[in-house]
């Protein structure tokens, strides 16, 4: 029940910091709550509003499917690799 405040605090820690532009690696999630989903999405709204942006390495399928069928594949961005988030990244910085 502490991982969603414990991403929130490091991410906005992160964010006080200076930084706008995240890569995630989630793919060893095994699960994602609807809390985890709205703290990512707040994220990724939060990170446009300061010209960043969040990239995604995707997760298992069955975690995934979960992105489809609510269409935040559509608002977050996936890759397969680390190599092509970074290249997401400086693309859009």
């Amino acid at each position: 029940a502490r991982a969603i405040p414990d991403f929130d605090h490091d991410v906005q820690r992160c964010m006080d910091e200076g930084f706008t532009r995240f890569i995630l690696d989630t793919h060893d999630l095994t699960y994602i709550s609807s809390a985890g989903i709205g703290s990512l999405m707040r994220l990724s709204q939060n990170l446009a509003r300061l010209g960043g942006e969040i990239v995604l390495l995707p997760p298992p399928d069955k975690i995934y499917a979960i992105f489809e069928l609510l269409d935040f594949t559509k608002v977050l961005k996936f890759v397969e690799t680390k190599e092509q988030a970074v290249e997401a990244l400086r693309e859009n910085g």
